[in-house]
């Protein structure tokens, strides 16, 4: 009976999450700044050369690739589906852009997984050691 109730108290807690992070998600999607070229211009410095970029310009046009070169005005991107040439892209035409995720962040998510597997683990645990002498002894055979 006390796994029936941890369930529903689970599945509880899971939807007040899902609805949460649907709340916040969309609010930051509406408080969302646009990009001005000094910003983009920033966050391409401090990214660097050599690394990847998703961009999308004003024309509607996505691009992601390479950094290859950064200048005062545009860089220059190595597309990942035309190695051979180099596309530049002005700071200003820049609508939005995204990096990928930082060493810091990746460690992050690792460690709160294995948090939840490790509080998982206890829960289920201290549920067995509750419930351990209920289960009837199993018959043995002739």
């Amino acid at each position: 009976m006390a796994f029936v109730r941890l369930c529903s108290k689970m599945k509880r807690l899971i939807g007040l999450s899902l609805v949460v992070s649907m709340f916040v998600s969309s609010t930051a999607v509406a408080n969302a700044k646009p990009l001005t070229p000094e910003t983009v211009h920033n966050r391409i410095v401090k990214l660097g050369a050599g690394n990847w970029v998703w961009i999308q310009e004003s024309n509607g046009i996505t691009l992601h690739g390479v950094v290859t070169n950064i200048g005062l005005n545009a860089f220059g991107l190595q597309r990942y589906n035309d190695p051979a040439s180099v596309t530049t892209i002005a700071y200003s035409a820049v609508v939005s852009m995204r990096t990928p995720i930082s060493g810091k962040t990746a460690l992050a998510i690792v460690g709160v997984f294995m948090g939840a597997a490790v509080g998982g683990a206890f829960a289920l645990h201290h549920e067995y050691e509750i419930h351990k002498n209920d289960v009837p002894p199993t018959p043995t055979l002739p």
